[in-house]
């Protein structure tokens, strides 16, 4: 089972830690097996007890047993009271209970009383009915919540059992005298627990309480009970939205995270990128790769997130902060030999399902300048042996005439045009050639002296 962070209330400001959980007060409806069920052993309630429940019996059934009325009552889907905190068939607050939950099978968890003058409803006989003083009070059955506490405790009661919390030492003459951790690890813890919920739902009573009339202020007050109130919403939001879904390649993206989860971790994973704040932002901290948004007061706040990544990548961002389904609350139906009714029990469910919300951002590729080089040959400088040869014959015909055997204006320029159109195209003259077009010029020089002679 999952041990739930410490949340320590001796400084407000403190309140935030990593391992808080949103609850939700909507009530949590029956669950019955699709088929019903034989006998079967029930795993143990989270942390140690003085007696051992699974040596302590009843007709021969070790206590963590679901048997008889026991096995009927989680058959129809309701809460099963195995245990008290000390591990005994005794009457005590808060009790081990098993009840199915769809999807998962049998849930053991601890119930914690909400009700100081009710009774607590928690012995079981050899047929496995629950009994107070020796008379049936009939299994404990889901009810919607404590209809005698206002929506606003029943929030904070909640996330009182969903939620380890540091106090100062519990005072004296108390089970959990001088523990300072109200959790379900031991009796003790679980004590300083039960009395934090009293504190709550029956603060004018522990005000008479030696101790208590200090201890329940200094511990959830109502300075406290606000910032759980603002820290626990009814309906939690959590939206994760890029401002633009592509960005060019080593640019810094923005994103925006929205939500109304106060006060706890919000974890903040990027596949293949980077993500963090885009800069300092009031009543926002980053912690371990996580968001926390402080307050007091229940708002919706929009936090500004940068993400990079590679060229050519798409960067995945996930969000994701925890949170409990809904509470159970029950009730045994009847009352007590003396009429008086039994506890409204409530307890956090031990399977927890995460919120999540992701957004994506694509990083473009580099562009390549090859890929918009054209491939027409005629217009590309060649590759193949002309690759050196001019690409426009009047403008590249070689101004000395004298290297090439012509002059500017001879007829041997269009041919030098005709060699250059293309690499099979090309005349080039042979050393023969040179030396007849000498010995013609030559001749002709001298023919031309002797017409002057």
């Amino acid at each position: 089972m999952r041990r739930k962070g410490i949340i320590p209330l001796l400084a407000l400001s403190a309140l935030v830690s990593a391992g808080f959980v949103a609850v939700s007060s909507a009530p949590a409806l029956a669950d019955a097996p699709p088929a019903a069920v034989e006998e079967f052993t029930a795993d143990l309630c989270a942390g140690s007890t003085a007696a051992d429940p699974t040596a302590e019996t009843v007709d021969g059934n070790p206590l963590n047993r679901v048997f008889g009325e026991r096995l009927t009552a989680y058959n129809a889907g309701h809460v099963v009271t195995l245990y008290g905190t000390s591990g005994k068939n005794e009457p005590s607050t808060p009790n081990c209970g098993v009840r199915f939950v769809e999807g998962v099978g049998p849930v053991s968890e601890w119930m914690y009383c909400t009700d100081m003058t009710n009774h607590t409803c928690s012995v079981t006989d050899e047929q496995g009915k629950l009994t107070h003083d020796g008379g049936y009070v009939g299994t404990p059955e889901l009810v919607d919540g404590n209809g005698d506490l206002t929506a606003e405790q029943q929030r904070v009661i909640e996330y009182i059992a969903a939620n380890d919390l540091t106090t100062t030492p519990m005072p004296e003459g108390y089970s959990g005298a001088g523990e300072t951790l109200a959790s379900n690890d031991s009796e003790k813890n679980r004590s300083v627990r039960q009395q934090m919920i009293w504190c709550v739902s029956d603060a004018d009573l522990m005000q008479w309480y030696p101790g208590m009339d200090l201890w329940c202020p200094d511990n959830i007050g109502d300075d406290v009970r606000a910032r759980i109130l603002a820290s626990a919403p009814v309906e939690p939001v959590l939206e994760l939205a890029p401002v633009t879904s592509e960005a060019a390649a080593d640019e810094v993206a923005p994103l925006t995270l929205t939500t109304n989860l106060l006060n706890q971790p919000i974890a903040l994973t990027a596949a293949t990128g980077t993500i963090g704040l885009c800069a300092p932002q009031d009543g926002v901290e980053l912690e371990n790769g996580a968001v926390i948004v402080t307050g007091s007061a229940p708002v919706t706040t929009t936090v500004d997130l940068c993400t990079t990544g590679a060229a050519g990548t798409d960067v995945s961002i996930q969000a994701t902060a925890e949170a409990l389904g809904a509470a159970t609350w029950a009730q045994s139906p009847f009352a007590a030999p003396d009429g008086t009714f039994c506890q409204v029990y409530t307890t956090a469910s031990e399977s927890s399902t995460p919120f999540t919300a992701s957004a994506s951002v694509a990083f473009a590729a580099p562009v390549d300048e090859n890929e918009n080089t054209p491939t027409n040959p005629s217009e590309n400088t060649p590759t193949g042996p002309v690759e050196n040869t001019p690409t426009n014959p009047v403008e590249n015909t070689p101004t000395n005439p004298v290297e090439n055997g012509t002059t500017a204006g001879d007829e041997s320029a269009a041919h030098g045009e005709l060699a250059v159109t293309g690499a099979d195209s090309a005349l080039p003259l042979t050393a023969g050639g040179a030396l007849l077009l000498a010995a013609g010029i030559a001749l002709a020089f001298l023919a031309r002296r002797r017409q002057g002679a």
